[in-house]
């Protein structure tokens, strides 16, 4: 799924799914290789839950020669997200948009700063910044 296929969908096992108490989306903490990715289980329609399997985590397994150890857990700790300081700076002279980013999910919130952050120019990233308090303001979330 996604461009080039970044993700692939990976079914948690029947018994993580059965013993949650929600058949939604489910916080969780997944750890493969030893690296952990605080990500999000999501219903697979069939009683059980899954992950997107992105390239950071694809590449974690990969680093063990195509065999990789992984765990699952509930992730009960609080999500944040810390803006980057060019972020962080333009939201401190916008109060509206800086309410509406405040106002959002921790996984809207990271999607929009990992946008600017993947931004390789100078130029690219500061237009992104400008791009996001523009949405913010308009209410948009990332996705």
């Amino acid at each position: 799924m996604g461009p080039k296929g970044a993700w692939q969908f990976l079914d948690l096992p029947k018994a993580f799914s059965a013993s949650l108490d929600t058949r939604g989306r489910v916080p969780i903490v997944f750890t493969v290789s030893g690296k952990a990715f605080r990500v999000s289980a999501f219903p697979d329609g069939k009683g059980g839950h899954q992950i997107n399997f992105n390239k950071a985590m694809q590449a974690a397994a990969a680093g063990k020669g195509g065999n990789a150890k992984a765990t699952v857990a509930v992730d009960a700790a609080k999500r944040t997200v810390v803006p980057p300081k060019d972020l962080k700076a333009a939201l401190a002279k916008d109060a509206s948009a800086r309410a509406a980013f405040d106002g959002l999910a921790p996984s809207h919130q990271k999607a929009y700063v990992d946008w600017i952050e993947e931004a390789k120019r100078p130029e690219t990233r500061a237009k992104r910044v400008a791009e996001t308090l523009n949405r913010l303001k308009r209410g948009e979330k990332f996705w």
